[in-house]
């Protein structure tokens, strides 16, 4: 399984990205210490509940998401622009515990 996880600004892109057979995790592009499997598991229970689509079009310069999942040959895209899911909060800490954002 493959996973990118993007957070953007109009200041920056943020990136986590995770290969689980090669069991390798990058955080903007190096590679960090820690089991691929396990980000992973987070990653699938955090967004399970989400929405494929989420924005707010009154908001425009605030924070853009994009998580895609590639398992067994199919790839699940979530995306959104300034609404985010109840739990969007998990996910940002994963990113801010993995050292992906301040």
């Amino acid at each position: 399984m493959k996973i990118k996880v993007r957070f953007m600004t109009m200041m920056k892109i943020d990136r986590l990205a995770l290969d689980t057979e090669a069991n390798v995790v990058l955080a903007n592009g190096k590679e960090i210490n820690v089991d691929a499997k396990s980000v992973a598991k987070e990653i699938l229970s955090i967004v399970k509940t989400w929405d494929p689509f989420m924005i707010n079009p009154s908001v425009l310069d605030g924070l853009r998401y994009d998580v895609d999942i590639e398992k067994d040959g199919k790839v699940i895209e979530y995306r959104g622009a300034n609404k985010f899911p109840d739990n969007f909060n998990a996910l940002t800490d994963l990113m801010r515990n993995l050292g992906v954002i301040d």
